[in-house]
């Protein structure tokens, strides 16, 4: 529960620029979540320390995330570029592509 209250602080904060403003609309979520017996006193500020180690541990998560994808999509876009090869290893049309020794 407190993960998802850290992940909501979070989701507030993106959604409403105004510190103010953020912070009333992740009080009164929390207060309905916690009328609906999804939460408890996650939300209240003596938890915030918690939180916070959370949302910075989220955080780093997303980060990871981000980069795995983007490493990936370098990955897809590299063989793109390279002509595709038959299961040989000689390329399908054919024709033999020189080869940079430097590159090897």
């Amino acid at each position: 529960r407190l993960l998802l209250v850290s992940l909501l602080e979070n989701f507030c904060l993106l959604y409403d620029t105004n510190p103010d403003g953020s912070r009333k609309l992740f009080y009164v979520i929390c207060k309905m979540l916690s009328a609906m017996g999804i939460i408890e006193e996650e939300y209240i500020d003596e938890m915030s320390t918690v939180r916070s180690s959370y949302q910075c541990a989220f955080k780093a998560l997303v980060v990871q995330a981000l980069n795995s994808i983007k490493q990936e999509q370098i990955m897809m876009e590299s063989h793109m570029i390279m002509p595709p090869t038959s299961v040989s290893g000689i390329p399908e049309n054919g024709k033999s592509s020189p080869v940079n020794h430097d590159e090897i």
